[in-house]
């Protein structure tokens, strides 16, 4: 996913020792990267930056030399792509009083690997919460609503966060997006 490493490691030994481990990165473009691996004991590591990176699968080798210069090839490969994306989220009506139902929505953007969405709403603000509790908001193509409740609720200032995954990866793509809103006494 965007933003976030590729974290690659490869356990390498060879009766000599080794030397070092050099890793080549090819990007869907065919542009290389190269660096030498962090050796901690057997195992070498590097880990990948995703940001500003092109989306597609990447290839890449690891080259591991021995300290009597025998080379050893590893070829791997990882996709990258853009986690889903959750639009600002509508709150309507904009300034509920107690009583009112609130209908909180959004669109989510590639929305076909995207199931469901989970909604948190906490506060006000000026009491105590408990841990976030999650529902699932409704889905409707790309949009996605959830309605709220406020009968019996105190006035207050609410804060909303609602999540998404995409599922076609392992693990899954996230996103999410928060708002507040404020409750006003009927």
């Amino acid at each position: 996913v965007k933003g976030q490493e590729v974290a690659i490691s490869a356990r390498i030994t060879h009766p000599s020792g080794m030397d070092r481990a050099r890793i080549e990165i090819f990007n869907p473009s065919g542009t290389k990267e190269e660096a030498n691996m962090q050796q901690d004991g057997s195992i070498f590591r590097y880990n990948f930056q995703t940001n500003g990176k092109e989306n597609g699968v990447y290839i890449g080798n690891i080259r591991a030399i021995s300290k009597d210069n025998k080379n050893s090839i590893a070829v791997f490969e990882f996709e990258v792509q853009d986690p889903p994306f959750i639009d600002a989220l509508t709150i309507n009506p904009a300034n509920p009083t107690v009583g009112q139902q609130v209908t909180i929505s959004t669109s989510i953007r590639e929305s076909v690997n995207v199931p469901s969405a989970l909604i948190s709403i906490t506060g006000p603000s000026n009491q105590p919460t408990a841990l976030p509790t999650y529902e699932i908001m409704t889905k409707n193509g790309n949009n996605f609503n959830y309605n709220f409740v406020t009968s019996n609720r105190p006035a207050g200032r609410y804060n909303v966060r609602v999540q998404a995954f995409a599922i076609d990866t392992t693990p899954p793509r996230q996103a999410i997006q928060t708002a507040t809103f404020e409750l006003r006494a009927s």
